[in-house]
């Protein structure tokens, strides 16, 4: 029996994927005939290609309808001066991402980023979909993906969808020619549903027998064990697939992948596992519901995948030294309501993962994509890589608690710790008691504000992820969360700092999703096309809520202020948030030599290229000029493109 493991279209590939390379080795390991591809490069290599952008048209008519328009309204001509620019110029771009002479150099990696940003407009200007905000690694389409019906809409809409085609021109091929008993699929964002679901149904037009399996790693946000209930009542929440593991169980999977056969009989013995009797159009969901126990002695399997031809100068592997947040109490958060146990690493047979990943891949940058890792395991960890006087670079995700100090910070950075990424998520007392965050509230800005100060002096950048628009947030709580970091920008001058700004979701299965009422949501909105994956729609008493135009224009302008303080030039914004939410951020801070490059002053230089530029989406000829100034001396320029 062949298997065939693919993950779906999602963030920019800097990394290659971590939990199909997972389940790859498994299969591996048993003997199983098994091969890997990784769609989300394979598509993403395409759409950013010259063949692909010389091919587009434009058509206004198509993306004027867009839901959410967040690219300019331009002319027939900017549109084929812009193709033209990016088809002269992707390759040297893309080249520049691989490069680590030109990566670390932030005005080439600018104007990289330019070309890749001014591809992704090319795209939008013909479908309307795949349109930016303002990251290049966040595709978004312009419709609402809680809607079911919309999902299953645009995964067949030739008008919208440029997916369907690039499937079955490039992934089809490669898999009928394997032509695989199962076929595994992995996805990590809502978003990749729409990709997913389109590769589906292509999958059943040309391969109608094979057995379509969602295989359960997701990350926070994808876990059908949240929508169980309304998946045993609608077939459509299934989305194309035969099976869908509702939670990661590596145990039951393996049982799955190395049997026989996918009847209903033998399916109704596996666990965790929904699933559709064709038969007789039942819908079966097995339990248990919660993640089972993890095998740490996997390793995971790249050799499938060609490592160079990731987007980044350096190889970056994922990994983990634990699973479950080790504090999940948060109100607003049910990643873990179906996380059973934690698990840690033994740190001593995780250092021999990492020299294999050293001997094998020639790896040494590190990221730890832990839900939050306790300081008793960053110190354990840090004191045995140092003590086995280990090469490495890594990265930790981790909370704000007194307990990393100056000293224990000092013993991470020498053992190769270059960043932290932590979920501050807000400074006010009064919200941090609501959330349930932390056990020192009235404490927890200053303890963030020493985190800041120790981990600039000491070496280490830092990564701060915010919730904005919690239901019951005043303007005071607005006015206290920019005031920490108008104060404290001080505190990253050294390193490049960055931040998420995450919009409050009300989760299935949290504490507020339960007694809404005592967080002031006056109305939690559901219906049958809901898909509620993410986030469950809802009205607030004091209209802190999406429905309310105001209150997001109010979170938008917040969000707009605080980037401001972080990077002084306009230029740079484009920058900063393309290198967010990615181990590009690693590599920035641990080859860092030009000190914090975003707090450079807009010049008036920079200010008067800033509304030229603007201005020269209505002029064909001064935006081909300033494209030309651009192309010509990217390292130099002094006017750089930013929408």
């Amino acid at each position: 029996m062949k298997t065939l493991i693919i993950n779906s279209f999602g963030l920019f590939p800097t990394h290659p994927p971590y939990s199909t390379s997972y389940v790859y080795s498994m299969l591996k390991s048993k003997g199983v005939v098994v091969e890997q591809i990784d769609m989300n490069l394979l598509l993403w290599e395409i759409l950013l290609s010259r063949e692909y952008l010389s091919q587009r048209t434009f058509r206004p008519e198509i993306y004027l309808e867009s839901k959410n328009p967040l690219s300019p309204e331009i002319s027939e001509k900017i549109f084929t001066l812009m193709k033209q620019n990016t088809c002269e110029q992707i390759e040297h771009a893309k080249a520049i991402l691989r490069s680590k002479k030109d990566f670390y150099s932030p005005k080439r990696l600018l104007w990289a980023c330019n070309i890749i940003f001014q591809s992704q407009q090319v795209i939008y200007y013909e479908y309307g979909t795949l349109f930016l905000s303002k990251v290049i690694f966040w595709p978004k389409y312009g419709f609402n993906i809680n809607s079911i019906s919309g999902i299953y809409e645009l995964s067949s809409d030739y008008l919208h969808n440029m997916f369907i085609d690039i499937i079955e021109t490039h992934v089809i091929p490669k898999i009928v020619d394997f032509s695989p008993s199962i076929i595994g699929i992995d996805f990590q964002f809502p978003w990749e549903i729409v990709v997913a679901v389109t590769l589906n149904r292509l999958i059943r037009k040309h391969l109608p027998n094979v057995h379509i399996n969602f295989m359960g790693y997701g990350f926070d946000d994808v876990c059908f064990a949240r929508i169980k209930d309304k998946m045993a009542m609608n077939e459509k929440l299934f989305f194309g697939f035969d099976s869908i593991f509702l939670v990661r169980n590596d145990e039951q999977l393996m049982i799955m992948y190395t049997g026989e056969d996918f009847s209903p009989d033998r399916l109704r013995r596996i666990s965790s596992l929904a699933y559709v009797d064709k038969s007789t159009k039942r819908i079966f969901i097995n339990g248990p519901f919660e993640e089972s126990r993890i095998n740490q002695d996997v390793i995971p399997n790249y050799d499938a995948l060609d490592l160079k031809a990731y987007f980044t100068p350096e190889l970056v592997l994922l990994d983990k030294l634990s699973t479950k947040c080790f504090w999940s109490r948060c109100s607003y958060c049910s990643i873990n309501a179906f996380k059973k146990y934690r698990q840690e690493v033994n740190v001593d047979k995780f250092l021999s993962r990492i020299r294999y990943y050293q001997q094998h891949y020639k790896c040494r940058n590190f990221f730890l994509l832990d839900e939050a890792a306790t300081p008793e395991l960053a110190n354990s960890f840090s004191k045995l890589v140092k003590q086995e006087r280990l090469n490495i670079i890594w990265s930790l995700r981790t909370r704000i608690d007194p307990a990393y100090d100056r000293e224990l910070l000092l013993k991470m950075y020498n053992a190769g710790c270059r960043e932290l990424w932590i979920g501050l998520e807000t400074v006010s007392p009064v919200l941090l008691k609501q959330m349930d965050k932390t056990e020192i509230p009235e404490a927890y800005a200053d303890v963030a504000t020493m985190l800041m100060q120790n981990c600039q002096n000491i070496g280490i950048g830092l990564h701060f992820c915010l919730i904005l628009g919690f239901p019951t947030e005043t303007e005071d709580d607005y006015r206290q969360l920019y005031d920490f970091f108008r104060k404290n920008v001080l505190y990253v001058k050294k390193i490049p700092f960055f931040l998420t700004f995450n919009i409050f979701n009300l989760q299935i299965g949290s504490r507020i999703y339960k007694q809404p009422h005592l967080y002031g949501i006056s109305r939690i909105i559901d219906n049958e096309d809901n898909l509620n994956m993410s986030g469950v729609p809802f009205e607030s008493v004091n209209g802190n809520d999406l429905f309310n135009k105001k209150f997001e224009e109010k979170l938008n302008a917040l969000s707009e202020r605080i980037t401001s303080l972080l990077v002084r030039k306009e230029s740079l914004k484009l920058l900063w948030f393309a290198s967010a939410e990615s181990p590009w951020e690693l590599l920035m801070k641990s080859n860092n030599t030009v000190g914090n490059f975003f707090l450079e002053k807009e010049s008036i230089v920079d200010k008067i290229g800033l509304v030229v530029y603007r201005m020269a989406k209505n002029y064909p000829v001064l935006f081909n000029l300033l494209n030309f100034i651009m192309n010509r001396k990217s390292e130099e320029v002094k006017v750089q493109l930013y929408h």
